[in-house]
């Protein structure tokens, strides 16, 4: 069974201490890993609140414009009935 095996090396075999080392490595990670799990539910919460700022000025400006319609349309008739009036005056006239 032994002559199966790779010929390797003392050098290439684990001992304790390392895979001690290789924990402590894996416990920084997880640990590093926590901490970029907050940040990103900061910058979610963050990005949560701007969007809800978002919406909020975006239903103003949609009230503003809704408001403002109604004028606008009035405006358009009025321009439109003038100038159908000068088009039947020159016709009159010509």
């Amino acid at each position: 069974m032994m002559e199966l095996l790779p010929p390797v090396g003392w050098p290439d075999v684990a001992r304790r201490s390392d895979l001690v080392a290789v924990r402590g490595e894996m416990a920084e990670l997880r640990g590093e890993m926590a901490e970029v799990r907050g940040e990103m539910a900061e910058l979610r919460a963050e990005l949560k609140g701007e969007l809800a700022e978002l919406r909020g000025e975006i239903g103003r400006l949609e009230g503003r414009i809704t408001a403002q319609l109604p004028k606008l349309v009035a405006a358009n008739v009025t321009s439109v009935v003038a100038v159908a009036g000068l088009v039947l005056a020159a016709v009159r006239l010509g």
